[in-house]
């Protein structure tokens, strides 16, 4: 696996509209929140035994759940092909042609219609593939990519679909909502919370055992989120903390961002399910009016009180378990 830097951080910023990475320190508060959280007992899962679905009902409950919650936006999808032949085109003489061309190249459609690629050997995860230009000349990056539209190409899901590849698909559609509106996720930390936040209320809706399981992995996600941070932070040797890949700092704000990221979204997940209908509403409005655009996804975080401080409180993830 190649090593990822921070100059890789600052393109994926730059494309995606981020301002900051985001506020973070590695305090005594956080260590025994984490302690708390690690001492909690949770049922155990087996992800395995989630039957098949078809890859058509995993697509209509992705709907049925984002269609009733959520407004629907269009995103930008442009293929690989496409994008080849753009960039080989006579009329494209300067950097601010490639901005024109590429800004004008994608053709819109519902993010349901996104091609969807079934290559995940495990059960878990997915991945939204967005589209991004590649040149040997790396010093155009700060003045090329702020002005480029975030565009797709696909999803990626588990090869083998259940209830899991279901919550992963709505993961992914929900940052492509957030991250199509360029620059809606100011903070670089912040850009898992409504994805994590929006995979768990469809497994609480769906059932019991989706959510536990769920959960659970978010759980032991974040243990290890910070077990990486934690050592990368007090490592003096300076030698590598994990054996199999080299770990740099891009690793580390990539586990901050899930590290934080889980916990505010397990703060608003208990206060969606805790709370009447009315402050049920005004969270989802609140949501999609950064999934709009109207307002930023910190802006809206602040209106229903989720914040990175008093998201440190293992209380969240005992009401939800």
């Amino acid at each position: 696996m190649i090593a990822r830097t921070m100059e890789d951080l600052n393109d994926y910023m730059l494309l995606h509209g981020h301002k900051e990475l985001g506020n973070f320190e590695l305090t005594d508060e956080l260590i025994e929140v984490i302690k708390d959280i690690n001492d909690i007992e949770v049922p155990f899962k087996n992800g395995s035994r989630f039957n098949y679905i078809f890859k058509g009902s995993m697509k209509r409950d992705a709907y049925d759940f984002y269609n009733k919650l959520y407004n629907i936006h269009e995103v930008g999808y442009l293929s690989d092909k496409k994008l080849s032949r753009l960039l080989n085109d006579k009329h494209i003489l300067s950097i601010d042609d490639v901005i024109n061309y590429f800004n004008k190249a994608a053709k819109m459609i519902n993010p349901f219609d996104l091609p969807i690629i079934y290559n995940i050997d495990n059960v878990n995860g997915g991945r939204l593939k967005t589209q991004v230009l590649v040149t040997e000349d790396h010093d155009y990056f700060e003045e090329l990519l702020p002005k480029l539209n975030l565009y797709f190409t696909g999803i990626y899901l588990p090869k083998t679909t259940s209830d899991i590849s279901t919550a992963s698909y709505i993961h992914e559609l929900t940052h492509s909502q957030l991250e199509s509106n360029k620059g809606t996720i100011e903070e670089f930390h912040n850009a898992e919370v409504i994805s994590i936040f929006n995979e768990l209320l469809y497994a609480y809706c769906r059932n019991k055992d989706l959510f536990y399981y769920l959960l659970i992995t978010r759980i032991n996600g974040i243990l290890l989120n910070f077990n990486s941070i934690y050592e990368y932070k007090t490592n003096e040797s300076g030698e590598n903390i994990l054996e199999d890949r080299t770990y740099t700092e891009f690793d580390y704000h990539t586990d901050i961002k899930y590290l934080t990221s889980t916990l505010k979204a397990f703060k608003l997940l208990a206060l969606y399910i805790g709370n009447s209908k009315s402050a049920k509403d005004y969270i989802i409005h609140q949501i999609n009016s950064a999934m709009d655009g109207y307002r930023s996804l910190e802006e809206s975080l602040n209106n229903v009180n989720v914040t990175y401080d008093n998201s440190l409180n293992s209380d969240y993830v005992r009401r939800l378990i």
